[in-house]
């Protein structure tokens, strides 16, 4: 009897957890279609699967694991520290040496679906996704601190020890994150291209290939081209005629060639024809060019 119980018990778990799961899944399709409906699915698939799917690829999948390493290790060594207490934790008290949290028991559903194993399944597809994403960025490791947290959060470890790790940590952490935090001056190039800017016919717009710099000069750009990466160029959206064309409305006073991606563009001839000269030459690709007689 106490068997058969416990087999049905055990049935209705299984079927409980297979629910969960599906209901899971179903919200998350429910979340992305939401999202990408107002701006059209085709729209969406193209920007943001084709997109990256077409680009050239950056580095080697060795490369690309020790990228997302190196940038675990440099950018977010105190979420790996706590990540590493956690499981020290969970190791002494499986051999009984500290006194941890209960079991999950069997009613929690069989061992893939415990929140234990979601979560690590989750943290190895993102990997894996990161690996074989061919432009892969540094930044794009942020999409595995998730995950991480969320597993340190079912074994929190004691907080003095996670105290006294970031501690350990920390000077690590703010040499590596020093650039971001606490960014450069402008470097003299830099700072006559913002005045320069700065003295656009008011109310103008301005491209550039380094649109830190727009901002820095107070200048808003034409919205397709506030993403000037690398991956738009190789896949033709942006080109030396659209740039020509754009750099033609009237409401746009000011190009500036920063790097070369735009400088490889060879742009100077194109911008002639709709009434652009040179304003500023700045060393190597950069260089401003500014409408004559712009009324925006």
């Amino acid at each position: 009897m106490r068997a058969q119980l416990g087999e049905e018990a055990s049935e209705k778990a299984l079927g409980a957890a297979a629910m969960h799961e599906m209901m899971a899944h179903d919200a998350g399709r429910l979340v992305a279609l939401g999202a990408a409906l107002p701006w059209g699915l085709g729209r969406v698939w193209d920007q943001s699967v084709v997109y990256n799917r077409e680009a050239s690829r950056l580095t080697s999948y060795p490369g690309a694991v020790t990228k997302a390493l190196h940038t675990l290790v440099d950018r977010d060594p105190i979420v790996l520290v706590a990540a590493g207490l956690a499981v020290v934790m969970l190791v002494l008290a499986r051999v009984g040496w500290v006194r941890g949290n209960a079991p999950d028991s069997p009613a929690d559903g069989p061992l893939l679906f415990r929140p234990a194993s979601v979560l690590v399944l989750w943290l190895a597809a993102q990997f894996a996704l990161l690996v074989y994403e061919p432009a892969f960025w540094r930044p794009h490791v942020a999409f595995l601190i998730v995950p991480l947290a969320l597993l340190v959060a079912l074994r929190p470890p004691p907080v003095i020890a996670l105290f006294v790790g970031t501690a350990v940590v920390m000077p690590w952490y703010l040499s590596n994150v020093h650039p971001m935090l606490w960014p450069d001056p402008y470097s003299r190039a830099e700072q006559a291209a913002v005045d320069a800017l700065h003295d656009l016919p008011a109310g103008s717009l301005a491209i550039s290939d380094e649109p830190g710099l727009l901002w820095r000069g107070a200048r808003l750009t034409v919205p397709y081209f506030d993403d000037s990466s690398i991956k738009r160029i190789e896949q033709g959206q942006i080109t030396a005629v659209k740039l020509q064309n754009a750099a033609a409305k009237p409401d746009v006073c000011g190009v500036l060639v920063w790097t070369s991606r735009y400088g490889n563009l060879d742009l100077g001839p194109r911008l002639a024809q709709v009434g652009y000269e040179v304003r500023a030459r700045y060393g190597g690709p950069r260089v401003l060019y500014e409408k004559r007689a712009c009324r925006p």
